[in-house]
């Protein structure tokens, strides 16, 4: 009797591990570019966001998305248009891709290797986008691969650099009172740099869809076995 119990449980044990399902092992980080510099900070953000998801223990794709508010858009532009610091002493980057504004002129997007962001410091991969304003950006994507370890998680991708910074992007800001279509006729109301910095994480998701469902199914399990136990 309580042979065939336990291979009972053992079976509804892995008949529960075999049903959680595959997007739920996934491992996203999301966090805020909510700081402007000087330049841009009289205009309320936040500015955009920067999702990291991590593929595989030293793969990961990293996507800024411009913000849009009551009262303006943001857009990425020029030098440093995207700029993160990478938590590995050697990577590569691939999969540079991004999508232009509405108005915009088109991608043309360049990897510049270590850079600057005024106002956020140093960073070990920054990305460029061609010629102002009229080239502006409201996505950013590209892929890291760790070449000299691994990551745990994808909030351990990035790592904070000396200004206490992992990411950081230049902003164009479209003052849609004065220019709602966001035309380059009119051009941009102000150019600045924001960045993403201690306390602005706003989701961390691993894995929530097969811990439930994992911890549900064994407490079942353990209201069955204790029933035929009791028999």
């Amino acid at each position: 009797m309580k042979v065939s119990i336990l291979k009972f449980g053992l079976f509804a044990f892995l008949a529960v591990a075999l049903l959680l399902p595959s997007t739920g092992r996934a491992d996203t980080f999301t966090s805020l570019l909510s700081t402007g510099n000087t330049a841009i900070s009289g205009f309320t953000g936040p500015y955009g966001t920067v999702t990291i998801d991590l593929t595989s223990s030293t793969t990961a794709m990293i996507t800024f998305t411009a913000n849009s508010t009551a009262t303006n858009n943001f857009y990425f532009i020029d030098s440093s248009a995207a700029a993160v610091n990478v938590n590995s002493t050697d990577f590569t980057l691939s999969g540079l891709t991004g999508t232009a504004a509405s108005f915009g002129a088109g991608v043309n997007l360049s990897d510049t290797g270590a850079g600057t962001a005024d106002g956020f410091g140093s960073f070990n991969q920054t990305i460029k986008e061609f010629d102002g304003y009229a080239w502006a950006l409201s996505s950013i994507s590209f892929d890291l691969t760790n070449v000299s370890g691994t990551w745990a998680s994808a909030a351990d991708v990035l790592a904070f650099n000396s200004l206490n910074f992992d990411a950081a992007a230049h902003i164009a800001v479209c003052d849609l009172a004065t220019n709602p279509t966001c035309s380059t006729a009119i051009g941009a109301a102000a150019t600045g740099f924001a960045g993403e910095g201690p306390g602005t994480p706003i989701n961390k998701t691993p894995e929530p869809a097969s811990l439930g469902l994992l911890g549900s199914g064994l407490v079942s399990l353990a209201y069955f076995l204790r029933r035929r136990i009791k028999k």
